[in-house]
């Protein structure tokens, strides 16, 4: 099951897997869904911060092999003027949402043994920026969650992972890009020593976390792209 699959990272991974396996696909927009047009896949409208959803959804899923996290939302906001509408459209969708379902689908036991759990996480939780407090705050709850969890269910054989992308063009970033003076985003993409990473790169990391090459690797922050911090802004 991808959850956000209508992002730019979640799309390339449904795409990169639908051929291959039996994929369940959400997102929030039931537009975006339609342009997908998965044959291969089958499709649900599903917003994490609807809790009701989560047993509309229940009740149609199997057991599952694994579940991929894409979903999240970003709020470029310097920290005294956050107000708590900013605190909650960031958390719901990035952590408590997520926790939410994670809890629902293992006490409905819809996580198979030896199934795989893979979290989107960001760089941005070893290098923060400008402006991203509740944005960076989130992933890095996020990957604790991931950790702690990867402990819980080790007795099950089921895998819990994040992959940490370096900056990635996706719809999300134009918006770090927009809110950028030109001058200081050249400096942050050369940060990027190999340049900025490509969606591909991504799903091809989160597809071997899913697949049975990494049944040794668990509780970890896989990082994809390098990011040279010794260069300054």
């Amino acid at each position: 099951m991808i959850i956000g699959a209508t992002s730019g990272i979640g799309n390339q991974i449904t795409r990169d897997l639908e051929k291959s396996h039996q994929l369940f696909i959400t997102g929030r927009k039931q537009s975006k869904l339609d342009l997908m047009n998965s044959d291969m896949s089958c499709v649900y409208l599903l917003d994490l911060n609807d809790e009701n959803g989560f047993n509309v959804l229940l009740e149609k899923l199997p057991v599952l092999d694994g579940v991929v996290f894409c979903a999240g939302v970003t709020n470029h906001t310097p920290a005294k003027f956050i107000q708590q509408k900013h605190i909650e459209e960031v958390f719901n969708v990035n952590v408590l949402g997520v926790i939410k379902l994670v809890t629902i689908l293992l006490k409905e036991k819809k996580i198979g043994r030896y199934g795989s759990l893979v979290f989107l996480s960001s760089i941005a939780t070893k290098f923060p920026y400008f402006g991203g407090s509740l944005y960076v705050a989130s992933k890095m709850a996020l990957e604790g969650f991931a950790k702690t969890l990867a402990i819980e269910l080790s007795d099950k054989k089921i895998r819990v992972n994040c992959v940490s992308p370096a900056f990635v063009r996706t719809d999300m970033s134009q918006k770090v890009e927009d809110l950028s003076s030109e001058d200081a985003f050249e400096v942050f993409s050369k940060k990027h020593p190999f340049g900025v990473v490509e969606i591909k790169d991504v799903s091809n990391m989160v597809c071997h976390l899913l697949s049975d090459e990494s049944m040794s690797i668990t509780g970890q922050v896989m990082q994809v792209g390098n990011f040279n911090s010794g260069l300054k802004m």
